[in-house]
């Protein structure tokens, strides 16, 4: 073990969802580190487009968890594998769990716009495509428990933004320009990394976690109709999975 030790790592997509997120939430862990990991997208569509995520295809979501892991020790030198306790990855579902009927095509669009109950996309059947490969995808990581990490297994937690980050912590109903991302990100930063309980009492608002008792239970709510387009995060349970020793 390094001199960092105790390091629980969170797999974002951006940097966006590091500054809003895991900056704020590390200062409510006692013994740990919540360290980002930046995945430099969605890496659920890795099998859709290779090119943007090369070297991360594999067999299952385990071994692809693995080699990021592996490639962001290999490009930091400041931790190692026997340092990290727990991993947990933040997706953003972005519609995924809608029915098939509910994508609508309009060839007029640039991008993707959406409807409390549907996806207007100028391509439906990549749309559609993609959606699929993303269910099965986040299937296979809530059914995941644990991730070996050379001759160790740590827990790993998947927790979800619906429909997204700005969605979630600004109630953002569309999909935003870089720029606006990253200004939202820096308000949220700026905001809760002084004052993260704020955080955590927004995850765990009524309008965001929707009742939820238990994280296992928190999964069966995006996966129902259009429940994947509304508002929802169970990123309020973090403290609630993560080890008691670690907080």
């Amino acid at each position: 073990m390094s001199a960092q030790g105790n390091i629980i790592l969170a797999i974002v997509e951006g940097p966006s969802d590091a500054n809003a997120l895991v900056d704020p939430l590390s200062k409510l862990l006692r013994n740990s580190q919540l360290r980002d990991l930046i995945a430099d997208g969605d890496i659920t569509l890795r099998y859709l487009y290779a090119k943007s995520h090369p070297g991360m295809t594999g067999s299952n979501m385990e071994k692809v968890m693995t080699k990021l892991i592996d490639a962001d020790i290999k490009r930091r030198h400041v931790y190692v594998r026997n340092d990290v306790t727990a991993v947990v990855q933040i997706l953003d579902l972005d519609g995924a769990f809608v029915p098939d009927g509910h994508v609508s095509q309009d060839e007029r669009l640039k991008k993707r716009r959406y409807t409390e109950n549907s996806i207007l996309t100028p391509n439906a059947m990549e749309t559609i495509r993609q959606n699929h490969e993303k269910q099965k995808n986040i299937r296979s990581l809530i059914s995941m428990k644990d991730i070996r990490l050379g001759r160790r297994n740590v827990p790993f937690h998947p927790f979800y933004m619906s429909r997204n980050l700005e969605h979630v912590i600004w109630d953002k109903k569309q999909q935003l320009e870089p720029e606006d991302k990253s200004a939202c990100a820096k308000r949220a930063f700026r905001r809760y990394v002084q004052h993260p309980e704020e955080l955590l009492d927004l995850l765990r608002s009524p309008e965001v976690m929707h009742g939820f008792k238990s994280f296992e239970e928190s999964w069966n709510w995006p996966q129902v109709a259009d429940n994947s387009l509304a508002r929802g995060s169970n990123l309020g349970f973090l403290l609630d999975v993560l080890n008691p020793q670690n907080m």
